[in-house]
């Protein structure tokens, strides 16, 4: 079995983000020839304290937990790292888009209306600062300002000490309100805050996550809405590039193997309408009820028994949207749920919403995305058979 590369994995599994970089690393392995892997589970540290033992042909590390045992891996031996939010020592490095996923926060949020946003991170780590730094240009290009909540030194942010504290900001916030939460961790804290201090979710508090960890974002009441990310890929990525890197016995010329954020999973916490004007939130309504017909912008006056060009001008002044363009977000926000969550052609997801031809639903697409429905799929995700 000594003949099958050895890999040191030492990296836990115990989030989702980790646990789908392990899943892709392990899908490249079966298409590509085993190896032979070293990953412990209750101590991530053990591997890499015995890898003069080991002496093992690639190590994948997340130096958040490893900082002192990095030292102890040669600077020739085939190695990804993560966690770090940086590049780190000239090794390949995964690392998440966060300015995309900033930026995705802050335009879904303010589709649903609001006009108060609020941000709750982990401070000091880079990874969360560069999502708020992105989430607040968006919001501020906007015309809004975020309010931020800082973890004080003393609760280490153990949330059994940090509770009080989240509890006393969310209560100062003004509302309604969006917050979006640097990973699934913290919005799980925030709802679990709101559950506390009896603040209703999601009229008065709406909260976003990231990295869609179902059993933490199905774990809270209500449900937490999440931005999925395609660490699947990236681990498979990984795996190609640490390959390559032990095969030919040198270096890569890569640096970052980014995450993508590809879509956000809705649920209850953040299934609200925070719009003041009770005709523009009925039409929004009507449009994400009918996001999968060809409905027109005659139909969404219609449905509301307004004119036209009232509503338009409602639709201006709540959301700086015109009503087309609020059918179109919401109608590529479906194609790219489906494009990302089954297996369908593309010619199938086209039927299934009524359009008749192909090129139109890609132009469509690439409209709002900048790509079309085939480089979307291939760039953001991969389907393993």
């Amino acid at each position: 079995m000594y003949d099958l590369p050895k890999i040191i994995l030492a990296i836990e599994s115990y989030r989702a983000y980790d646990r789908e970089l392990l899943k892709g690393i392990s899908q490249y392995a079966k298409q590509n020839g085993h190896w032979l892997f070293f990953h412990e589970t209750d101590d991530v540290n053990k591997s890499l304290s015995d890898i003069e033992k080991i002496k093992p042909d690639g190590v994948v590390v997340r130096v958040s937990k490893n900082s002192r045992a990095m030292e102890k891996i040669p600077d020739d031996m085939p190695c990804i790292v993560l966690g770090t939010g940086t590049v780190y020592n000239g090794r390949i490095n995964i690392i998440g888009n966060s300015e995309k996923m900033g930026q995705m926060a802050a335009e879904y949020l303010l589709s649903l209306g609001f006009k108060e946003f609020g941000f709750c991170g982990t401070n000091h780590a880079v990874w969360s600062c560069e999502r708020a730094a992105s989430f607040t240009r968006a919001i501020q290009n906007a015309g809004f300002d975020v309010n931020y909540y800082s973890c004080p030194d003393k609760a280490k942010t153990v949330f059994a000490r940090e509770l009080t504290a989240i509890i006393k900001w969310i209560e100062s916030l003004p509302k309604p309100i969006g917050i979006m939460a640097s990973n699934d961790d913290r919005g799980l804290q925030i709802l679990e805050a709101c559950k506390a201090a009896d603040l209703d979710v999601p009229g008065q508090v709406a909260v976003l996550g990231v990295d869609n960890d179902v059993v933490n974002c199905e774990l809270a009441i209500p449900p937490l809405s999440s931005i999925t990310l395609n660490t699947i890929k990236a681990g498979y990525e990984a795996a190609r590039l640490l390959d390559r890197m032990m095969r030919k016995g040198a270096g890569c010329k890569c640096e970052k193997i980014i995450v993508e954020p590809t879509h956000i999973v809705t649920r209850q916490s953040t299934s609200v309408l925070a719009v003041s004007d009770i005709v523009v939130a009925k039409a929004l309504d009507f449009i994400r009820n009918n996001v999968n017909k060809q409905i027109q912008v005659s139909d969404v006056a219609e449905s509301v028994s307004v004119s036209r060009r009232e509503l338009e001008r409602r639709f201006k002044k709540n959301l700086n949207n015109s009503i087309h363009q609020e059918i179109k977000l919401a109608k590529v926000r479906l194609i790219t749920k489906m494009l990302l969550e089954t297996s369908d052609t593309i010619s199938e997801i086209v039927a299934k919403l009524g359009f008749v031809d192909v090129n139109h639903v890609a132009r469509y697409f690439r409209d709002v995305e900048g790509i079309s429905p085939v480089e979307y799929r291939k760039k953001t995700y991969v389907l393993f058979n």
